[in-house]
């Protein structure tokens, strides 16, 4: 008995000993998105790379879990884990930000952390305070540097981690001068270098120089530790190391294995004598690709099987799918978008599989697919294509394969295969059905054994031409040009923006990653495409860069050997050292210049660089918004309802706020960024004449879209001041859409420029000099591919500003305005191939000629494309016969570089002004002798230049605020101010010069000058003003920015009558300060002035944020003329939503004392008569449509809608909303209201005090937050009241069904809305 209890006792600690071995450390990999292309932050592959060194080469018992795109959402992942390796972007975009607390209590369990590279930056604050403790220190900004340098180790510490490692030396971005924990208390330098001095030559800013940085490095020669281990009081371990940014590092052996002993160390694994074994160079190995087809397509026809056209209509959202498929090799699935640019087109092949003669049934999904791509998101077993389970139609799939149109799934099926047939149930999975848009989700499901031609099939489905451009001889432009294509696929692919270098070389930034369309795995490209052979049409094309982060970047600019890409969140300049037009990361540079612009993938996101003729760079974004800090730490904030409400009506760091799209100008080494326009919804593009004007485009909500000149610093008026109310909420009787889109009567806003209707403008260009300046010098251009057009426009100036009185049709392939596959025509047909050519930009080459990209796509805005060959073009526009030659230039002598300088395409511009300013003193009387020259544009270039030149060459620019041109005497007074000469000595002289023109220079130019320095310029420029320019109050207005209250006491003493003096009130309507309510009250009340007076005192009154404002606007109300007090009483119950609900100007008008707020149920009713059964759409439309008794039972719709001067504004206005829609969407719209809501329309229920329900439309953000509900009334709810906040599905709108119509008088509704 002794015996067997010891023989058992024996065996159990066999057992245990063996159990313990076989069990494995588990580390867990978490990869970042990759950022900088093939070379650099590849952090997927990086994980890979370490993973597989750990498991399969080390000999140590250890299993990886690998997660990749960030932070991951199943934690379950960490289980086990003994420490976690991330690889990733750092700073605001590091995983680990918003999961603090999360790895914070693995970290107190011992788990442990390492950090690679970028990783090791995260913002101050918590995330450094919590990185310290479990790393022991961190890159903290404006203290910490990340300059490129040859790292030199040439001592090594004793510890676990150097085991196995020599001293070695590495080039690699090693960031260095970390914030480590307090006195180095548990932290062991590994890796330690001195840095050389020339990593401190770049200017101080958040990642670079620093006086601390300097006085360690230059001045006390102290080694900056690089790598460090950490080993807090628990035992939690920690490793940092700031190297790896190339990928190529990892090939260095002592430096990975520095790392592999390091990630070892961590999980308290013993580290082997000899250091973690790995194999050499692991960046060669080849990694796994998935395999494309190289099977030449078929068309849709040849398929072994053709669904029909599935949409939620169809019965199942379904179908039976059957193939005979005896015989064949391959088996490939295909899901068409139908050809609508798959909206929520998630798929399914729910229950597939294969049956043999016997009947016997073999599941497809227990066989390997050879190939599998999805339209978005991911090919998936037994998931749909965003992970969930399978669900058609509500029903439960067992099993299947879930994807996304358009897709293509092929199957190699095994040799000798006995199936003669392919059965499943093909149909559209819940997760695309049931979103909001869901119903307008429709595939097609093919069979086939060769890839079907998705392109060709796609034409076909549109009822387009197989082609794949425009011909250029049927675009119609002026009588004396013209068009000949220059590039086309596949040259180039999607153009989202192009540029032009010196050689002619025409640079594109391509799309085909564009929103859903994720074509390209590897990332979009950047493309160089060339005529090699002179003969006027490009011959060639190659790939500048291709980065995985490259995800439809709106922007690229090549200046000289600098290509500026605009890729959110980053602005991206490459130097192209050795001028091949190709990146190698081993030769040229790469460096982000700006970074924090929201909305990767979105067009109202970053835009592109334009340089201007003060060497600056000049860009802009949209609504998106952006938080930047440029090089100097300035920062930008810029949000609104839009998007970043966060930080929207936050100043910037120059105290003023910027909302919504945002124009800028940089430096060219990011330092000095600042906004020179803000507040409209989506400018994707500026152009900047040599004079130095800046032209710009900018998209509509709804129908206002618009061309302006952008005044300097001026406010375009698009949200409310604090950037959180929208438009619609804060339009006032009397407006119409384009003044009140653009709040054209708020003082502050400048005027809105040409508002030309439903668009969405991209590219935009100004001509100056070349082979057409005798028609169009001084020409903006600007691309409208909405609209299938570019227009044209000779700016005129008017009073102080400058105009755009007429609008020319300078290229259209739509000359009878038939639009179609946009916002604002999305009813429209698509009519052959007018309606494809999309120009998105337009630039001038060194030739003089104007080149433009097009899009060609059946759709645009609206984030969508049709476009399944993703083709583009480039056409050239020229004078008939006109023989073209890209000149050439010698850059090393003056000679050539004054030819530069005098070439139309600023690119070439800015070599020859560079050069120029490089030469100094010798250049200026080269440079002089251009004044004289017969053209405005060139005589400005050589006066920025000049300005820059000595003292001798600014004496010459300041003999120039004497020239007749008031043009001229501006652009002197611009560049002498840019250069910060004797400024306010000239502006003195100026602000009595006898063009308003030049005034206004002077007036902005006064905008951060104190008061007592420009009391008397801007008394002076008030003294000019004629009571009615718009744009000359407005400057002087942004010229007292934050001074008007002390400018309003001097002015007024000044010029101050006691009758009505409309230059005066004009004076104080725009600086509308508190202590001036008194007078606007009293112009508001006096019956005696125009209506007019009357109420642009009403509007400047509404603005000031002040109770005396509250009380004065209650006062009118209650004593003007009715008129008058009617809109006192609208502004009262804006306001009250606002900026006076503190001052409670509603129970001030009502006489009622301010009191707690009682809630009732605000829900929109879903009935307003018996349930009616309708004929099918189909029937009710073969009906025939009686408007005028549709005008009778429109009615209905007032409770909803505004139909004319008639009805309630809840819903969308329908006054001519019809006649841009066919019959069939005005039916589905009120039939199925739920199908497309209109932007701004989607419902939002709020659970406020006392549980109480409330619906509506969301008006206004913030506190109080404004919501219109049933009946139009708009409620103020204070964000203490509101307890939960709920995005609606469907629609407000009650169905067809129950409003109490029968089919015929639906059919009359139909017609009425569509004739009126």
């Amino acid at each position: 008995m002794q015996k067997l209890t010891f023989s058992i006792f024996i065996l159990s600690i066999t057992f245990s000993i063996c159990e313990h071995s076989w069990a494995k450390t588990k580390i867990v990999l978490i990869a970042g998105k990759d950022s900088h292309g093939t070379s650099a932050h590849n952090w997927g592959d990086g994980v890979d790379l370490l993973s597989h060194a750990l498991t399969k080469e080390s000999a140590l018992n250890i299993e990886t879990a690998i997660h990749k795109g960030g932070w991951p959402t199943d934690p379950s992942i960490f289980n086990n884990a003994a420490s976690v390796v991330i690889l990733s972007d750092g700073g605001g975009r590091h995983p680990i930000n918003k999961r603090l607390i999360e790895f914070d209590a693995l970290a107190e369990k011992g788990v442990g952390l390492v950090c690679v590279h970028y990783a090791v930056e995260v913002p101050k604050g918590a995330p450094g305070d919590m990185l310290k403790k479990w790393l022991g220190g961190y890159f903290e900004v404006f203290w910490s540097i990340n300059p490129h340098w040859t790292a030199d180790f040439k001592t090594l510490p004793n510890h676990p981690i150097t085991r196995g490692v020599k001293p070695f030396s590495l080039k690699d971005e090693w960031y260095y001068h970390m914030k480590f924990r307090d006195n180095m208390e548990g932290v062991t330098p590994i890796l330690s270098a001195l840095p050389p001095a020339d990593t401190l030559k770049r200017g101080d800013g958040p990642h670079s120089n620093n006086p601390h940085v300097r006085k360690s490095v230059l001045e006390r020669k102290e080694k900056q530790h690089v790598g460090w281990a950490s080993e807090s009081s628990n035992g939690q371990r920690g490793f940092g190391i700031t190297g790896a940014h190339h990928h190529k590092s990892w090939d260095n052996d002592d430096f990975r294995t520095c790392v592999l002993n390091a990630i070892v160390w961590t999980a308290k694994i013993e580290v082997p004598k000899n250091g973690v074994k790995s194999a050499s160079n692991p960046t060669e190995r080849v990694q796994e690709k998935p395999e494309t087809s190289t099977v030449k397509p078929v068309e849709a026809k040849n398929a072994l099987f053709a669904s029909k056209l599935i949409t939620t209509k169809t019965k199942g959202h379904a179908v039976e799918v059957k193939a005979k498929i005896k015989g064949i090799q391959n088996l490939y699935l295909t899901v068409s978008d139908g050809s609508n640019s798959y909206s929520c087109d998630w798929a399914d092949w729910g229950l597939p599989r294969l049956i043999d003669s016997s009947g016997e049934e073999t599941r497809l999904t227990d066989l390997k697919w050879k190939y599998a791509k999805s339209g978005w998101g991911k090919v998936q077993i037994d998931k749909n294509c965003g992970g969930r389970p399978l669900r058609i139609n509500g029903k439960n799939i067992a099993y299947g394969i879930g994807t996304h149109a358009n897709s293509v799934i092929q199957y190699e099926l095994p040799k000798d295969h006995k199936f003669v047939e392919f059965r499943c149930l093909a149909g559209i999975d819940n997760g695309g059905s049931d979103q909001k848009n869901g119903s307008d989700s429709s595939v097609q499901f093919f069979v086939s054994d060769k890839p079907i031609d998705l392109p060709k099939l796609a034409q076909a489905q549109q009822n387009l031409p197989q082609v794949d451009h425009y011909p250029a001889d049927q675009l119609l432009l002026p009588t004396g040009l013209e068009v000949k294509l220059w590039a086309k696929s596949p040259l180039l692919f999607n153009p989202t923006n192009m540029d032009i270098d010196y050689k002619g070389r025409i640079w594109v930034a391509e799309g085909r990653n564009y929103r859903g369309k994720r074509t390209q795995p590897d990332g979009d490209r950047i493309v160089v495409v060339e005529d090699k052979d002179g003969d006027g049409a490009a011959d060639s094309s190659h790939v500048f860069v291709q980065e995985k982060s490259f995800i439809s970047p709106l922007g690229i600019a090549v200046v000289d050997n600098k290509i500026i890409v605009s890729q959110p969140p980053d602005l991206i300049v490459y130097t192209d050292v050795d001028r091949n037009a190709r990146f190698d990361e081993k030769v040229d540079k790469r460096e982000i210049l700006l970074t924090g612009f929201n909305g990767a993938n979105h067009d109202h996101s970053l835009h592109s660089v334009t340089v201007g003729p003060n060497g600056q760079y000049y860009f802009n974004h949209g609504n998106k918004g952006s938080q930047v800090t440029d090089k100097e730490g300035w920062q930008l904030n810029a949000g609104s309802f839009y998007s970043m409400q966060n930080i929207s009506g936050r100043p910037s760091s120059d105290g003023q706020v910027y909302n919504g799209g945002v124009a800028l100008r940089v430096n060219q080494d990011g330092t000095g960024m600042r906004p020179i326009g803000h507040n409209f919804r989506n400018s994707y593009e500026q152009a900047v004449s040599s004079l130095g004007d800046v032209f710009q485009n900018d998209n509509d909500d709804p129908p206002a879209s618009r061309t302006a000149w952008l005044m300097e610093y001026g406010n375009m008026g698009f949200t409310s001041k604090n950037g959180l109310r929208r438009w619609g909420s804060d339009k006032m009787p009397g407006q119409t859409t384009q003044v009140a889109e653009w709040r054209q009567e708020d003082p502050g806003v400048v005027p809105a420029g040409d508002i030309y209707g439903g668009g969405s403008p991209t590219g935009i260009a100004f001509y100056e000099n070349g082979i057409m300046e005798d028609r169009f010098g001084g020409y903006v251009i600007s691309c409208e591919p909405a609209r299938n057009v570019l227009f044209g426009y000779h700016p005129k100036t008017q009073g102080a500003g400058i105009t755009l009185p007429q609008r020319d049709i300078f290229l259209t392939s739509n000359p009878k305005k038939n639009f179609a596959g946009a916002d604002f025509a999305s009813a429209g047909r698509i009519n052959g191939l007018i309606n494809l050519f999309r120009p998105s930009d337009v630039c001038i080459g060194p030739d003089g000629a104007i080149y433009v990209a097009d899009w060609f796509d059946a759709r645009v805005g609206g984030h969508g494309t049709r476009d399944v060959g993703q083709t583009g073009a480039i056409y050239r526009i020229a004078p008939k016969g006109a023989k073209l030659s890209i000149p050439t230039f010698d850059f090393n002598t003056i000679a050539g570089q004054i030819k530069a300088l005098q070439n139309p395409s600023p690119n070439v511009r800015e070599i020859g002004r560079t050069r120029l300013e490089r030469a100094g003193k010798k250049a200026i009387p080269a440079v002089r002798k251009l004044l004289n020259h017969s053209n405005e544009f060139i005589q400005a270039r050589a006066i920025w230049l000049l300005a820059k030149l000595g003292s001798e060459g600014l004496k010459i620019v300041e003999s120039q605020l004497e020239n007749q041109n008031p043009k001229i005497r501006i652009c002197a007074f611009r560049a002498l101010r840019h250069e910060n000469h004797r400024m306010l000595d000239h502006a003195r002289k100026l602000a009595r010069d006898e063009s308003p023109l030049v005034r206004r220079e002077v007036a902005l130019a006064m905008r951060y000058v104190p008061f007592e320095k420009a009391r008397n310029i801007l008394l002076e420029i008030a003294k000019g003003y004629d009571g009615q320019d718009r744009y000359y109050v407005e400057a002087f207005g942004i010229g007292c920015t934050d001074k008007e209250e002390k400018i309003y006491a001097i002015v007024k003493k000044s010029m101050g009558t006691k009758n009505y003096d409309p230059e005066y009130a004009g004076l104080v309507w725009r600086l509308h300060t508190v202590s001036a309510i008194p007078e606007i009250k009293k112009w508001a009340l006096d019956e005696r002035l125009d209506n007019n007076v009357s109420r642009s005192m009403l509007f400047a009154l509404s603005l000031i944020e002040a109770p005396q404002a509250a009380k004065a606007m209650v006062s009118i109300a209650k004593n003007a003329k009715s008129e008058t007090a009617n809109l006192a009483r609208s502004f009262i119950e804006k306001r009250d939503q606002g900026i006076w609900n503190k001052y409670k100007a509603k129970d001030l008008l009502n006489g009622k004392s301010s009191s707690e707020t009682i809630y009732v149920d605000r829900v929109a009713p879903t009935s307003f008569g018996p349930e009616t059964k309708l004929l099918p759409a189909s029937e009710i439309l073969a009906l025939t449509g009686n408007p005028t008794n549709g005008k009778r039972h429109i009615g209905r719709c007032y409770i909803c809608h505004k139909v004319g001067s008639v009805g309630v504004e809840f819903g969308p206005t329908l006054a001519g909303w019809g006649g841009g829609q066919n019959r069939e969407t005005i039916l589905k719209a009120i039939t199925d209201p739920s199908a497309d809501l209109a932007h701004g329309y989607e419902g939002t229920e709020l659970l406020v005090k006392g549980d109480r329900r409330i619906q509506g439309f969301i008006q206004a953000e913030g506190d109080p937050l404004v919501i219109r509900v049933f009946g139009g009334e708009d409620l103020v709810i204070a964000q203490s009241d509101i307890k939960s906040r709920t995005k609606m599905s469907s629609s407000l709108m009650a169905p067809a069904s129950r409003l109490g119509l029968n089919s015929q008088q639906l059919r009359d509704v139909v017609e009425y809305l569509k004739l009126n």
